[in-house]
């Protein structure tokens, strides 16, 4: 039986990225921002994809640096 938990550092990395960008997405919904997961990853790797306001940019920033 092969051991689920036993992951490659490379494995917890994008395991530990997939994660925070999921966790500001949902916390935005939550705070009523309207962006998508897509808008919420792009917006973590520093593409501007035009769809975010400028104010919405500046409350993922917030959550991001929280």
């Amino acid at each position: 039986m092969k051991n689920k938990y036993n992951m490659t550092q490379a494995d917890n990395i994008f395991f530990a990225k997939r994660k925070l960008v999921d966790n500001i997405y949902k916390s935005a919904n939550l705070e009523g921002i309207a962006v998508t997961f897509a808008d919420t990853y792009s917006f973590m790797n520093n593409v501007n994809t035009g769809n975010i306001s400028i104010d919405d940019m500046l409350k993922l920033k917030g959550l991001k640096n929280s």
